[in-house]
């Protein structure tokens, strides 16, 4: 079969960029007044979610695979949604600004803590309880870390990124973006929350258009090859074999999301 292009690290790497610059513009549009107003929407919407999709997928999973850790595996697949998809489309259409997107990011950053935390548990120390707590701990920290140096440190980083000549604002700007999302990983997290939470740091300065601005290009780019090389780890020919397991994922997504997305969202206003 002709194949032009394979998946390698480097196209598992450009892809992360993509993700960490999708959701670090949405960040930009969320300050702490933003983030404040959502943290009840965090806690419904996300416990909501949690008990409707990852339940539909589980039952889903040992229906396919019984009781086991692909059943588990298949039960995440169900229950996260792409950030990288639905920050696109509240991109595309121009919805980033809007009240119910609150509600959206509230689900999203639900959604990446609890996945951090059942990887956490199912790969670190084999389940053990220390080891889960102590990934509970490091997202907590890393989180409220985030929100603080947002509330008492932007003065600082928004002279000092003023101050800098373009060329270091540019270089600058982008360690800020990177180090975060690659701390997170660190700590347990996905790229995503750390390149979030870059986002609301840097949406309290007075250089936050300018950003945009500049970084609008880097955006776009990415994010384009990141769905281009999503597109690359699917393999058609292999489908056939797991339809009906496809099938009964859909229609599980379909419905909990709609699930999902009315009874918050009502109970929201």
């Amino acid at each position: 079969m002709l194949s032009l292009v394979r998946p390698s690290e480097v196209t598992d790497f450009v892809a992360e960029i993509g993700l960490v610059f999708l959701l670090f513009f949405l960040g930009l549009e969320f300050t702490l007044g933003r983030i404040a107003r959502s943290r009840q929407q965090a806690l419904i919407g996300g416990a909501i979610d949690f008990v409707v999709n990852a339940g539909l997928g589980l039952v889903i999973g040992v229906a396919a695979f019984g009781i086991s850790f692909g059943s588990l595996v298949l039960a995440a697949a169900i229950y996260v949604s792409s950030s990288a998809i639905t920050v696109k489309g509240l991109i595309d259409f121009r919805r980033v600004a809007d009240d119910e997107t609150d509600l959206v990011l509230a689900i999203l950053v639900a959604e990446d803590l609890v996945i951090g935390l059942v990887l956490g548990f199912a790969s670190g120390g084999g389940g053990a309880v220390d080891e889960t707590l102590a990934l509970v701990g490091k997202a907590i920290a890393f989180v409220a870390a985030a929100l603080a140096i947002s509330k008492w440190l932007s003065g600082m980083l928004d002279r000092l990124l003023d101050w800098l000549p373009r060329e270091s604002f540019l270089l600058a700007t982008f360690a800020l973006l990177m180090g975060a999302a690659a701390l997170a990983k660190e700590v347990g997290l996905s790229e995503a929350v750390g390149a979030l939470m870059a986002g609301v740091v840097l949406s309290e300065t007075s250089v936050r258009e300018e950003i945009e601005e500049r970084f609008f290009s880097f955006r776009d780019v990415f994010a384009a090859l990141f769905f281009f090389v999503f597109g690359l780890s699917i393999d058609v020919a292999r489908i056939g074999s797991v339809a009906w397991i496809l099938a009964a994922a859909v229609l599980a997504a379909l419905v909990g999301r709609w699930e999902v997305g009315t009874w918050p969202a009502s109970w929201a206003g």
